[in-house]
């Protein structure tokens, strides 16, 4: 528990505030308003996470379409230079 001559400073110091206390809350404002542009931004569009951020719940997990994943490989070598797999293995057959 937080002790009533705590709140009181908290109380004087927001009260009348010198430089180093508008300088502390300036610094918690900026710190507040980052987070939540970060936290708004990852749920649009998840860049750092592989799933969408959320508070409370399950995590929204991102599927991958395959057209990304064919853009993606695009982007890494030509679609000439891409290695194919074919089954050539032998059919066994009933007797």
């Amino acid at each position: 528990m937080v002790f009533p001559s705590s709140w009181m400073k908290a109380l004087r110091a927001l009260k009348r505030p010198d430089k180093q206390t508008l300088s502390r809350l300036s610094w918690g404002v900026a710190a507040v308003l980052v987070a939540h542009w970060i936290y708004d931004s990852e749920r649009a569009n998840p860049k750092f996470f592989s799933e969408a951020p959320t508070l409370v719940g399950t995590p929204q997990a991102r599927e991958f379409d395959l057209d990304e994943l064919e853009k993606w490989n695009a982007n890494i070598a030509p679609k000439e230079e891409h290695l194919t797999w074919r089954n050539e293995g032998q059919v066994l057959k009933k007797q």
